[in-house]
């Protein structure tokens, strides 16, 4: 009987406790669900904020960019200068100008070398959508080609006088930045 009355007069002293113990643990939850929560908002809203800024930098290029025979030099000058002229604030590894057949007509990395002078962007998605589409893309993580680093690119299509594309402006951004 001794038994009885200890465990009966312990038992409620214990189910409180277990019963705070979950009401702490409920309340602790929520609380560090709200502090991911309020991360993940931010991180998102950096990430929007650079995905914007360097899209606004491929879309000023574009307008610049000349199609044509010889304007290879002119492109590559004047996509380094959009690359210098935006430095740390927007990082950027290479700035692209590509014409329909996916060669490159321009770049901000000079000298690319003889292996790359061949390279043609026509495997990468960011060219092909924009390409398709006449809309701004953004392309997959891939190992960049020049700067030997994971990258990711967005394309804007650089549009003929028809409203058909006529090549892509494209700017790569280091996963790593």
């Amino acid at each position: 009987q001794l038994v009885l009355l200890v465990f009966a007069v312990v038992l409620p002293f214990v189910a409180i406790a277990a019963f705070r113990a979950r009401e702490r643990a409920t309340r602790t939850r929520a609380a560090v669900e709200e502090r991911a929560l309020a991360a993940a908002r931010l991180v998102r809203s950096r990430v929007a904020d650079r995905v914007h800024a360097v899209r606004a930098v491929a879309a000023a290029a574009m307008p610049v960019v000349r199609m044509g025979p010889g304007a290879r030099a002119a492109n590559d000058a004047t996509l380094l200068d959009v690359r210098r002229a935006v430095g740390a604030a927007v990082p950027i590894a290479n700035l692209w100008a590509f014409d329909a057949r996916g060669r490159v007509i321009g770049t901000s990395l000079r000298p690319l070398g003889p292996t790359l002078d061949t390279v043609t962007a026509t495997d990468r998605r960011y060219f092909r959508e924009a390409m398709r589409t006449g809309r701004p893309s953004v392309g997959e993580p891939v190992l960049g080609r020049p700067i030997r680093g994971w990258s990711i690119a967005f394309g804007e299509p650089i549009v003929g006088a028809d409203g058909v594309p006529v090549g892509v402006v494209a700017a790569s951004v280091a996963l790593g930045s």
